[in-house]
């Protein structure tokens, strides 16, 4: 399946302003409060104690700022360390952060889990452990990590990708 995602936002989801180069940004996934989507804000590092996420954090990742020049030689890399960080950040606590997670937001970490396990392992990122499931859980060794996480195998509806696809931007 090939997907095609928004690109990064330019501006902060805070202040409003353009970020400049150099800069590091926080980039969000959110579950929305009172409403079956999911949200994503990009946020200066510096503003992120200050900016309020309208919903259930559920991810995030950071990236650096680049010139268009270097952006474009530095997309793919970029994109890939994206998703992975992601990634991992789904496997941390979502209570942690205060709180009760719902069911509807434990379907969007799953979902989110999936999708990024299916596309770190095309990137040799990830690799299964043990024979392919097909329900339930699969393993996978995170490569560089030495790490075992498992990930929920799912039948996506296509209303979760449309969500997941709005969202993600480019990772995917």
């Amino acid at each position: 399946m090939d997907w095609q995602f928004r690109s990064l936002s330019r501006v902060s989801a805070h202040s409003q302003s353009t970020f400049e180069e150099g800069e590091r940004v926080a980039c969000l996934i959110f579950k929305v409060h009172d409403a079956n989507e999911l949200g994503r804000a990009d946020v200066r590092e510096a503003e992120l104690a200050e900016f309020n996420v309208e919903g259930t954090l559920l991810g995030r990742w950071t990236r650096v700022v680049k010139s268009d020049a270097e952006a474009a030689a530095a997309a793919r890399r970029l994109t890939i360390q994206s998703a992975e960080e992601l990634f991992l950040s789904l496997f941390t606590n979502p209570s942690e952060a205060g709180g009760e997670v719902t069911a509807a937001e434990r379907d969007y970490r799953d979902a989110l889990k999936h999708l990024l396990a299916l596309l770190l392992e095309r990137k040799r990122l990830l690799r299964p452990i043990g024979p392919r499931a097909r329900t339930g859980n699969q393993t996978y060794l995170h490569v560089r990590e030495k790490r075992e996480l498992a990930v929920p195998i799912l039948s996506l509806s296509p209303e979760i990708l449309l969500q997941v696809q709005d969202v993600l931007g480019e990772l995917v």
